[in-house]
């Protein structure tokens, strides 16, 4: 419940104006995070999603978005140093169980495995890159 709860915190301070309090995405900005199977499938394509960022299309449960529907590129988190592993870690345990969301949460170890993984990785993730 705290990791969910700080990652509310974290969501309401970076995400938000993008994806919105209620998880469905801002039309010309960016795909919902509600009942989205990016969100609450493998927890190893989200933190990947989230630390080194997505570009279009994307299809989110049924429905295609690509540009101008959404913003070319979604930006990773990874070199970011306001955003350690703890704290994307919640953000991602937030997303994958708010609106209606049901999924495990996400460990920092997991998120800190990855970011060694991808620490070379400069380009953002296309999505069939994380089929």
């Amino acid at each position: 419940l705290a990791q969910f709860q700080d990652g509310k915190t974290i969501y309401e301070s970076i995400c938000i104006g993008c994806h919105q309090a209620d998880g469905n995405g801002l039309n010309l900005v960016a795909p919902p995070l509600r009942k989205s199977e990016w969100v609450t499938g493998d927890p190893v394509r989200a933190i990947k999603i989230v630390l080194c960022g997505l570009e279009g299309p994307i299809t989110v449960a049924g429905k295609t978005y690509q540009v101008p529907d959404i913003q070319p590129v979604m930006p990773g988190l990874k070199d970011s140093p306001e955003f350690d592993d703890q704290k994307l870690a919640a953000v991602l345990t937030y997303v994958r169980n708010a609106w209606g969301n049901k999924a495990s949460p996400v460990a920092a170890k997991d998120v800190s495995a990855q970011r060694a993984i991808l620490k070379d990785r400069s380009e953002p993730f296309a999505a069939e890159d994380l089929q």
